[in-house]
């Protein structure tokens, strides 16, 4: 077989010819293309990279304003709970100082009215004790009021115990030896000589120095009655001290009364303080 290399050479010039326009014209644009598409896809790639990167430091801000607000929505609404717990504290301070307030007055008013009852009650009594003593001692004895008072003081001097005597006797043998006789009224000479003999009859053996001096005094404030004062010591017989007896019953039923209106309103004001807790 003749091989016509005429043939075989312009073949292969053909064919180098087709890989050049090949390589010019198909496969050199499409590199290029291929290299600009893929240049292009890196710089996209490279921009959402960025854009990610950009979007998380943007979702990281937000979450570090959200932690900041949520900070601050805790901290003011803790504010707010303090200071209403401090306004309940200070209007339940207010409202138990005013009920105390309130509580006071009504005791200082229970108080006056206590004090003008008694002082009233003890100025009827008294008149009506004088009245009726009066008016005894007139029917029974036929003798006049002040002369039976001073019979009785008298009588109830000489029946002193030996624990008042003696008590009576130290003070007077402690300074000079005088007693002092309180009367609401006026003694006449024959009333003074029975007092002074009395009174002397009954320290006559206490051992006191001297003789006893009498000074006699008229107190209107006794109401009616005779009284016999050494030093500190008082021995009495008088409608005041009854009424000073009768006063002091009535001060005790009073305060008993008050006690109990008390430990009521203590209760009353435990009951709503528990309340107010709870709530």
């Amino acid at each position: 077989m003749q091989i016509d290399w005429f043939t075989y050479g312009a073949q292969i010039v053909n064919f180098l010819i087709l890989v050049y326009l090949l390589q010019r014209f198909l496969y050199g644009p499409l590199l290029a293309a291929m290299t600009t598409r893929a240049e292009r896809l890196r710089a996209d790639f490279a921009e959402a990279e960025a854009k990610a990167a950009e979007a998380e430091t943007v979702t990281a801000e937000f979450r570090q304003r959200q932690a900041t607000l949520e900070a601050e929505k805790a901290h003011i609404l803790a504010e707010a709970q303090e200071e209403v717990a401090q306004r309940r504290r200070t209007m339940l301070l207010d409202a138990r100082e005013e009920v105390e307030s309130m509580q006071a007055r009504w005791y200082a008013a229970v108080e006056r009215d206590r004090e003008t009852f008694l002082h009233e009650l003890r100025r009827h009594v008294s008149e009506q004790l004088f009245d009726l003593a009066r008016s005894v001692l007139q029917d029974l004895a036929h003798a006049d009021l002040e002369a039976a008072m001073v019979a009785t003081f008298c009588e109830k001097l000489g029946d002193l115990d030996a624990t008042t005597r003696h008590s009576v006797a130290r003070s007077l043998r402690r300074s000079e030896p005088v007693i002092t006789i309180n009367t609401a009224f006026h003694l006449d000479e024959a009333m003074r000589r029975r007092v002074d003999a009395a009174a002397q009859q009954i320290f006559a053996g206490e051992n006191i120095a001297g003789p006893i001096h009498i000074r006699f005094r008229q107190n209107p404030a006794l109401i009616t009655g005779v009284e016999l004062v050494v030093q500190e010591r008082r021995l009495a017989w008088s409608v005041e001290d009854h009424l000073g007896l009768l006063e002091k019953q009535l001060n005790r039923s009073l305060d008993t009364a008050l006690a109990a209106r008390d430990d009521h309103a203590a209760f009353f004001a435990t009951a709503t303080t528990g309340e107010q807790s709870h709530a």
